[in-house]
């Protein structure tokens, strides 16, 4: 829907677009499209099937991800730690420096 002036006693809004604003604000179902908006601050949110680009995260909480397949990631002020059913498995640290439990292959086939 375009950006408009709304005037009272003349402006007609669709039923349809209605409908859609209040799904939106008392559901939290929003219509299927595209949003491009500058700034979206979200809490607890909950997709699927979504495609994101151009993502921007500042301040993340909580400091860990649960990732499929008992993979997690967690973040402390100077490490990322990879788990593997909650086992340390790697981490990098501020520096750079990668340690891991086991052998580390480069330029192999994963």
């Amino acid at each position: 829907m375009a950006s408009t002036n709304f005037v009272d006693n003349s402006t007609v809004i669709y039923a349809a677009w209605l409908n859609d604003v209040n799904n939106a604000v008392y559901n939290g179902v929003f219509p299927g499209g595209t949003i491009s908006p500058t700034t979206v601050n979200a809490t607890n949110i909950v997709t699927t099937n979504a495609t994101v680009t151009n993502l921007t995260v500042t301040n993340f909480s909580p400091s860990s991800i649960n990732l499929p397949n008992n993979w997690s990631i967690v973040t402390t002020s100077s490490k990322i730690y990879f788990k593997y059913n909650g086992t340390n498995v790697a981490s990098i640290d501020t520096s750079g420096n990668f340690i891991s439990l086991a052998n580390v292959t480069a330029a192999g086939t994963p």
